[in-house]
């Protein structure tokens, strides 16, 4: 049987994607507004592999010129009639077999030892001996893992990692384990490997030279500091300080624009800038490397004893040719920040011998790191610690009584093979006289579609509705022979159209009419039927519920195994009792059975699980409902006075009380009601004033003021603290 299963992505109005039919009978439960119309389209357009037929109503079966179409149904013929019932002998008898071999793969109450029960008791024993075994991996696994002395499996260490070891199980003498143990608690040595620098230190000389020689010209002359670096190195800062026309710090006279302008246009040309920037940037680059060196150091501890002393060596070479590089970059670093002194002349080049590299002393370094690190230590303590493992696996086996425990296993499993291929056997043999079954339905099709008779459907709605209305569906043909159904009246023998009669026998006459449809044979079409009810119950008074009622019954009995039916509605009593022999314990595994639930934003699709989950009455109904609109933070409190007057009142009714009474052990109880859910006196009155939880306290002592509070708690849920 294939599943149905509907995008809802681009429906805004659900919370979840996705929506799936996977049972042959879905009762779905909602208010008018949760999508049931919604969900009945998005099916009817998109389940391509089914023959849908949908009834959403009158109009959904009525013909633009609001006639009800005649339906071809065959007609019963001596001839024809004979051969069926032979045909349908023949299935009756094969119906019988199979229905024989089905007791024997299903289950059975009053048969605890058929085949079906058998191979279940097969499989309880081998699930209950796999899970005894898996269970001895899973603790197995945890005792090794919370080893600690010493610790001798990774903290990851579990039942597939002691399953995989299982095959290298051995058992350690005392000797052997003690050597074991001492090589797992060695310390293991670890070094660093150190970057390569590559500086290049030549380069960076030139550079340093080449910043030497070059000056910047003057836009200006100033001669009371030309030619004096300290006079022009205390105006630079003196102009730093001030701002044109400020009052100077050091001689106390005004710095008068024209003055300040000709030092910015000395102190700040663009070519003294950009010379600055170079400097400042050659100075950072400097440090940078000045930082790298520092950073640069040996861990001789990190060493094993026979690498410790070459480790020292050469950390020792490593110190010394640091000190140089140190030197010699600060050489270069101060003759730079010199150099910002001297902008407009050149200097005198440096000439400094360049110290050797460290990468060198470095390369050998990271060569002892990796002697040092490809030590078999670590090789031999997993090695060791591997074999310690292996005997406590060994240990373990033999407690367990792990051999004689697989044998028990497989036996198990292959008694359960065997009997799963008997089971397979008598499947195939029911699928065969199914199939022997489907090909006699056929021949039938083909005798009955030698026959036609229009008027079978009108006689067939008029004896159902024959108790319960005053006219009758009589089969009329227009010019062209094409057959359609008009109402007569009983009494006068009026005919009249469909369309002119109540909305509530319209709906009860396009029931009936769908009903008969579905069984017209269309020739060709081999897909299973998707049924599809969309409130069935809109405007039909208690008696017509009732026959709806028993022909949705009749007909969701007759659902055969690759169909699916869905009923969808918003009338708790009508969902109560349509529902009644499908919602048995086990119905609700068989069935689905769905609720609508809108918080004002979204709708959530609910499904009930259990008997004790759905409601029983149309009473339980409105405290459930209340319970949902309590949780919900999109409704209002208003929302909750609405219910609670519909709760207050039926308990009032089953209870021979005037609501009022229940209503006065509360002060202003009544006047809330009455204010919030009908009257529209206080226009200003501010609805959401009142918390939700006080609301469901006030509700608590109405009934306690009638002496009903056990009733409350019994169907009340929500928590009040």
């Amino acid at each position: 049987m294939s599943n149905i299963t509907l995008d809802l992505s681009n429906e805004e109005r659900f919370e979840t994607n996705t929506f799936t039919i996977d049972k042959n009978i879905t009762f779905i439960f909602g208010k008018n507004g949760t999508g049931k119309t919604t969900l009945t389209n998005l099916l009817k357009d998109n389940a391509t592999d089914y023959e849908v037929s949908v009834f959403q109503g009158f109009e959904t079966v009525v013909s633009e010129s609001n006639m009800l179409d005649a339906v071809i149904l065959g007609k019963d013929n001596v001839e024809i009639d004979k051969k069926i019932a032979e045909k349908n002998a023949e299935i009756d008898k094969i119906q019988l077999d199979i229905a024989e071999l089905e007791t024997n793969v299903t289950k059975q109450p009053g048969k605890p030892n058929n085949l079906w029960a058998r191979h279940q008791k097969k499989e309880v024993k081998f699930k209950k001996q796999k899970d005894k075994i898996e269970e001895f991996y899973k603790g197995s696994a945890a005792k090794i893992k919370n080893e600690t002395d010493p610790q001798i499996a990774k903290t990851t260490y579990y039942k597939n990692d002691f399953e995989t070891e299982l095959k290298k199980a051995k058992f350690l003498s005392d000797i052997e384990i003690e050597q074991m143990k001492k090589t797992v608690n060695l310390t293991e040595k670890k070094a660093s490997y150190l970057p390569v620098l590559s500086l290049n230190l030549g380069e960076y000389l030139k550079e340093m030279n080449e910043l030497l020689c070059r000056k910047v010209s003057a836009q200006v002359v100033i001669e009371e500091f030309a030619n004096n670096k300290d006079k022009e190195t205390f105006a630079e800062s003196g102009f730093k300080l001030h701002k044109a026309n400020d009052k100077c710090s050091f001689c106390g006279n005004v710095l008068s624009k024209e003055r300040y302008d000709k030092l910015k246009l000395y102190f700040s040309a663009d070519e003294v800038e950009s010379f600055r920037t170079e400097l400042l940037e050659f100075i950072s680059k400097i440090e940078s490397e000045l930082k790298k060196i520092k950073d640069i150091d040996i861990d001789v501890n990190s060493f094993y004893p026979e690498k410790s002393i070459e480790a020292e060596n050469l950390r020792s070479n490593l110190l010394e040719r640091k000190t140089e590089l140190d030197s010699f970059l600060n050489e270069l670093k101060e003759t730079a920040n010199n150099k910002q002194k001297y902008l407009y002349e050149s200097l005198e080049l440096l000439d400094i011998s360049i110290p050797e590299s460290m990468d060198l002393i470095i390369q050998k370094y990271n060569t002892l790191v990796t002697e040092n690190n490809s030590n078999s230590l670590s090789e031999q303590k997993e090695i060791a610690k591997t074999k310690l493992r292996c005997h406590i696996i060994k240990t373990l086996l033999e407690e367990f009584g792990y051999e004689a425990e697989i044998v028990r296993k497989e036996e198990l499993e292959k008694a359960v093979r065997e009997s799963n291929n008997d089971l397979e056997g008598e499947l195939k043999a029911i699928q065969l006289r199914k199939k022997e079954v489907s090909e006699k339905e056929d021949e039938i099709k083909e005798l009955v579609r030698s026959t036609k008779n229009e008027k079978i459907l009108a006689d067939e709605i008029n004896r159902k509705l024959k108790l319960y209305v005053n006219f009758e569906l009589v089969h009329m043909q227009d010019k062209d022979e094409k057959g359609f159904y008009q109402i007569k009246c009983k009494r006068t023998g009026d005919i009249r159209n469909v369309d002119e009669l109540s909305t509530g026998e319209k709906n009860i006459i396009a029931f009936l009419y769908f009903l008969e449809k579905l069984k017209e044979v269309k020739v060709g079409n081999s897909k299973p039927k998707l049924i599809i009810f969309d409130d069935p119950m809109n405007s039909n008074d208690d008696t017509m519920q009732y026959v709806i009622i028993e022909e949705l019954q009749k007909l969701m009995r007759r659902v055969k195994k690759d169909d699916k039916f869905v009923l969808l509605t918003h009338n708790c009593h009508f969902y109560l009792n349509v529902k009644y022999g499908f919602d048995r314990d086990d119905g609700y595994n068989e069935n689905t059975f769905m609720r609508l639930n809108s918080n004002g934003h979204k709708i959530k699709l609910k499904y009930i699980k259990t008997k004790k989950d759905d409601f029983k009455t149309s009473y339980e109904a409105l405290w459930k409902d209340l319970e949902l609109i309590y949780g919900c933070p999109m409704l209002s409190g208003g929302m909750l006075l609405n219910q609670i007057r519909r709760i207050i009142e039926t308990f009032s009714k089953f209870n021979c009380m005037r609501s009022e009474k229940i209503l006065s052990s509360v002060e202003g109880a009544k006047k809330m009601l009455d204010v919030n859910s009908h009257s529209i006196e206080a226009l200003d009155a501010e609805l959401s004033a009142q918390e939700k939880i006080d609301i469901i306290k006030m509700l608590q002592e109405c009934f306690k003021g009638v002496n009903a509070e056990e009733h409350f708690k019994k169907h009340c849920k929500i928590e009040i603290v």
